[in-house]
């Protein structure tokens, strides 16, 4: 079943040292849980923010990031241009 592209910020941290070593090039990272249109919840990144910027139960986007990794394409979020979904 398709899922639209929008979801919820439920919660994040940032995280300043890396979390893995393949993390290890980026200056920091923000996990978050976001919730999507359905209601289930993912573990996922979110990019193209600053921390202040961010607020639970903000809306956002999905981004099909293709760059980061050879042959892998992850589902990473950013914030919404448009309020609401």
């Amino acid at each position: 079943m398709p899922v639209a592209p929008h979801a919820t910020l439920f919660t994040y941290t940032i995280a300043h040292v890396p979390v893995a070593p393949a993390f290890g090039h980026l200056d920091r990272l923000i996990p978050a849980i976001v919730e999507l249109a359905n209601g289930i919840r993912i573990v996922t990144t979110i990019e193209a923010a600053e921390p202040q910027e961010l607020q639970i139960g903000m809306s956002l986007q999905a981004v099909f990031d293709d760059q980061a990794y050879a042959g892998v394409t992850l589902l990473r979020f950013s914030p919404s241009a448009v309020t609401g979904h």
